[in-house]
């Protein structure tokens, strides 16, 4: 199921202290029990000229995510193999900024189970094909978007209406 939630307001709540570097503020944990990816779209409003989330794997920091200020951004993150991984998402608050400042939402995050290991969630595969023989890499309707796309579109892929071109997170455009 979908998580959603406002996290916020971090920063370390002393405007005047002129400490170097920021702080960071888990906004979210939670734990994968296979191989898979995680998707969420997120948005941020930072006083930091350079906000950052840093994803944090058993413990360990694993990448750095930038967002578009002030859009909406959409991440999908391929796991690495193993399984039972503590997930954590971290907002990194710039350090002598005030509390209260800085905000991140993060919507429809989503831990995708994908036991082949290619790509594509196992659920997602199973519903749109029936077992988890495809591979990110095909294009069953032949609309030129393959499977991976299909996937991270959210569209069916054994059915060609529309095509549709993501330029921007969150803004979309009709192919001829």
């Amino acid at each position: 199921m979908p998580q959603s939630g406002v996290y916020g307001p971090f920063g370390n709540g002393n405007s005047a202290e002129a400490s170097p570097g920021s702080s960071q503020q888990s906004i979210l944990t939670t734990t994968a029990y296979a191989t898979g990816s995680i998707s969420f779209d997120f948005k941020m409003r930072s006083e930091s000229s350079n906000p950052m989330i840093s994803l944090y794997l058993g413990g360990s920091w694993f990448k750095n995510i930038f967002p578009y200020l002030p859009n909406w951004n959409s991440e999908h993150i391929k796991l690495p193999s193993g399984g039972n991984q503590t997930i954590e998402l971290r907002v990194n608050g710039p350090a002598g900024y005030a509390a209260g400042e800085n905000f991140v939402w993060i919507d429809n995050f989503q831990i995708h189970f994908d036991n082949d290991d290619d790509g594509l969630g196992d659920a997602w595969e199973t519903y749109n094909f029936g077992n988890l023989s495809r591979t990110g890499t095909g294009d069953p309707d032949a609309d030129g978007l393959d499977n991976l796309q299909e996937f991270l579109n959210g569209t069916n892929p054994t059915l060609a209406e529309l095509r549709v071109r993501i330029s921007t997170p969150r803004q979309f455009s009709l192919l001829p």
